[in-house]
């Protein structure tokens, strides 16, 4: 029955549309145009006309006859409502949003095109159904719809469409009750469809977007670090904490001036505050920083400003690399640089293409002062070149040797640079050393010949201590030999000579008694 209905109000809207569409056709086939055109319709009042600059019958000076001016015609009220309600259906119809307006059981009453496109169903199957046959999410559109009920504001709620053939379409749902003067008053609920599908792939391009930076900011090969304009740190990722070894907890209770070594601190929260003040764009600076163990290290940071909408400061953002590697490098190249001019020993390059002296340091000149004039023909160069033949046939890389130049000698190494037909030469005057090796070869000479002397005497001492034995090795046998025969002879005395010595002992104690 409400379908029924429903059809008829279309068809009596049609109707009206088509005698408009007439009505403003005949007006301009009239010359009439639309604003200034009387109505024809039976219902329409005429309004008086008046005569203005004259009246009928009279002309103007220049002969014309004066023309009367019609004031429009009021129109009906009937006439204006009508109008108006064409007004609305057709902005409902052509709005660039779906409208649907449901009762209070949930079934659609009003659905305007973009609707019908939105749920891929012609208006005429969707008038009369229940909205719930379109939504993912039942419970969540029943719970829309008592709120709807309960409430008299405007009701929100995003949930999934079904449209009859495609994917499903998020969708936000904007509710609103009304009073339908098309159906005697009957309370509907207005709603509006906003597809959020756009929206929706943006948020989720902006999602996958932040965390791909988030990744890029936490897994960055420099450290990132943000300060506020007071110069606290409010942020930093994990190559950054490595650099200082703190944990991000304990970095984030300190400041640039926590871990700045105090002799650059005043030179980098100069320029921070520049940076905050908006002198400056940015700036970049090499500066040492004190790690949690103590530690120094040099570290390059670029650091920039980022603003509210308002122009506002909200924090710096800096970049750090680690640099200590690099610095010690740089020392060491400039020690390198520095090394053959200030090196006390003379250093000197020739090249035998030229056939002339390429490079020498002051101490080669002082060493060899006739060098600059004789080039490649200096005894040094000409002994030089007479060793490194082998290095110069490629059969070695390097070559060393000694070289006697007047009184002096030097201990020379050879090198050639690659790619090149150089001779660089590294030398160090060993003439104290020679001097103090000669003087111990001779103190070892003279030593190895006392001891020569020292060792034949002890070979002479020695073979007169083994003829001393020997003999008394004889006296000794003759003695015992001697010592055997008075044994020999004494035997058949021996028990007359014990019986004596026996009186002898006992008669000692007896006089010692009577004493």
């Amino acid at each position: 029955m409400e379908r029924r209905k429903a059809m008829k109000l279309k068809q009596a809207a049609r109707r009206k549309m088509s005698r408009r569409v007439n009505k403003k056709h005949r007006a301009k086939r009239d010359g009439q145009n639309r604003d200034g055109a009387v109505r024809r319709n039976h219902k329409s009042i005429r309004a008086p006309t008046k005569m203005t600059k004259g009246t009928p019958g009279t002309v103007r000076k220049n002969g014309a006859p004066v023309r009367s001016r019609r004031v429009p015609a009021f129109r009906h009220p009937k006439t204006e409502l009508e109008a108006a309600i064409q007004r609305f259906v057709d902005l409902y119809d052509f709005a660039p949003i779906a409208y649907v307006s449901f009762d209070r059981a949930g079934r659609i009453e009003e659905a305007n095109l973009v609707a019908t496109e939105l749920l891929g169903e012609p208006r005429d199957r969707l008038i009369g159904r229940p909205f719930a046959f379109y939504v993912g999410d039942l419970d969540l559109f029943l719970r829309h719809l008592l709120d709807c009920r309960t409430s008299q504001q405007q009701v929100e709620t995003e949930l999934e469409l079904k449209p009859r053939k495609g994917e499903r379409i998020p969708a936000l749902l904007c509710s609103r009750p009304i009073t339908s003067t098309t159906r005697n008053g009957a309370l509907l609920y207005q709603t509006a469809i906003m597809d959020l599908s756009e929206r929706k792939r943006a948020e989720q391009a902006l999602q996958e977007s932040s965390q791909r930076l988030q990744a890029t900011y936490e897994r960055a090969p420099i450290g990132i670090v943000e300060s506020s304009p007071e110069g606290k740190y409010v942020g930093a990722n994990e190559e950054f904490c490595r650099i200082l070894g703190y944990r991000k907890e304990e970095l984030l209770q300190r400041g640039i001036e926590d871990v700045t070594h105090k002799e650059d601190y005043s030179r980098d929260i100069k320029l921070h505050r520049q940076l905050v003040a908006g002198e400056i764009p940015f700036y970049e600076i090499e500066k040492r920083f004190v790690r949690k163990d103590g530690a120094i290290i040099w570290v390059q940071i670029l650091r920039s400003l980022v603003r509210h909408a308002d122009g506002t400061p909200l924090y710096t953002i800096g970049a750090v690399r680690d640099v200590t590697e690099h610095k010690a490098a740089e020392e060491k190249v400039k020690w390198l640089a520095a090394y053959p001019r200030d090196n006390p020993n003379p250093i000197l390059e020739f090249d035998l293409e030229t056939n002339a002296i390429y490079y020498a340091n002051p101490t080669t000149f002082e060493a060899f002062p006739d060098l600059q004039r004789l080039q490649l023909r200096h005894p040094f160069v000409v002994r030089v070149m007479q060793a490194a033949k082998p290095l110069l046939e490629g059969r070695t890389k390097a070559v060393y040797a000694d070289i006697n130049v007047g009184k002096s000698c030097y201990a020379a190494t050879a090198v050639r640079i690659p790619k090149t037909r150089r001779l660089r030469v590294y030398s160090s005057d060993i003439s104290e050393r020679k001097r103090a090796e000669s003087a111990l070869q001779e103190s070892k000479r003279l030593l190895e010949a006392r001891v020569r002397e020292r060792t034949h005497e002890l070979d002479a001492a020695n073979t007169e201590l083994r003829k001393e034995i020997e003999r008394r090795k004889g006296l000794e046998g003759e003695i015992l030999a001697v010592s055997d025969r008075e044994q020999q002879r004494l035997a058949p005395h021996r028990g007359r000579i014990h019986g004596a010595l026996g009186r002898v002992a006992s008669e000692e104690p007896s006089c010692h008694r009577s004493k």
